[in-house]
């Protein structure tokens, strides 16, 4: 899906210049397109209040957290793709006041590794991802 969103190339090096916030600054919206989709789906004759509610669960900080470590727990990410979560959660500080620091910091991360992936055109992983991630959501979200 994100393939067709892509307007300009970035050279690898200028991927690697960008900071870890704005690999997140691209991956916020590249994700919340993910989510506002599937949702849009699974709930197509919703008012769009509901969607609006039912996407804010998929994306806010305490469910991006769980959807983080879930990818790592269960290998969808390997070690490179660890390390931009990392520096993504090593480069916030500022956590919103209804958010706990822990999970916005990993909340940051996730989304760094979103916007990474998409400014690298790895789509498949993200679609990847995201399948992982939206299928899952109900179960991973109500066992944390």
């Amino acid at each position: 899906m994100a393939e067709s969103l892509m307007l300009n190339e970035f050279e690898k090096s200028d991927i690697n210049a960008l900071s870890a916030l704005s690999l997140a600054y691209i991956g916020d919206a590249v994700w919340e397109i993910y989510a506002r989709q599937h949702i849009l789906y699974i709930s197509k004759t919703a008012k769009v209040n509901k969607l609006h509610k039912l996407t804010t669960n998929l994306v806010k900080a305490h469910s991006q957290f769980v959807f983080v470590q879930k990818l790592k727990d269960e290998s969808i990410i390997d070690d490179e793709l660890w390390q931009v979560v990392l520096r993504g959660r090593n480069s916030s500080y500022n956590a919103p006041k209804n958010a706990d620091v822990q999970e916005y910091n990993y909340a940051t991360g996730f989304e760094s590794l979103i916007g990474f992936l998409y400014l690298e055109k790895r789509f498949e992983k993200i679609d990847e991802i995201a399948r992982f991630c939206l299928k899952n959501a109900d179960k991973f979200l109500n066992d944390n």
